[in-house]
């Protein structure tokens, strides 16, 4: 999900975050710019990326604070994700015979980065 920060003034926003939670399953860039406003004037809004990246099933609730550097503002966030089991992707149904040996290969998908 992305969180957006609309910066209206004439220099750019260092802003940090600082997640609170058990676990790491809330992440998001350590080092985030937020734009100054453009030239003719406009307030700019930049997306701060939240990521939820749960390893399996779960219902997690964390905290995240982002700290405006520049205008020494805080905007919190109370976060919830919640992970459920993952839906059959098809459906597979194998024909043998009883005290028959057969064998079948199944494609697993891991959406993990390495």
């Amino acid at each position: 999900q992305e969180i957006p920060i609309v910066n209206p003034s004439d220099r750019d926003w260092i802003i940090k975050p600082t997640f609170s939670q058990q676990g790491h399953d809330f992440d998001g860039p350590r080092d985030f710019v937020a734009k100054k406003r453009g030239a003719n004037g406009q307030a700019t809004t930049s997306f701060y990326p939240l990521l939820f990246r749960p390893e399996w099933v779960c219902d997690v609730k964390g905290q995240l604070v982002l700290q405006n550097t520049g205008t020494n503002e805080a905007y919190e966030y109370d976060l919830h994700g919640v992970a459920e089991e993952p839906l059959a992707e098809e459906h597979v149904v194998i024909k043998c015979e009883a005290r028959e040996k057969t064998s079948h290969t199944f494609l697993v998908r891991n959406f993990l980065p390495s």
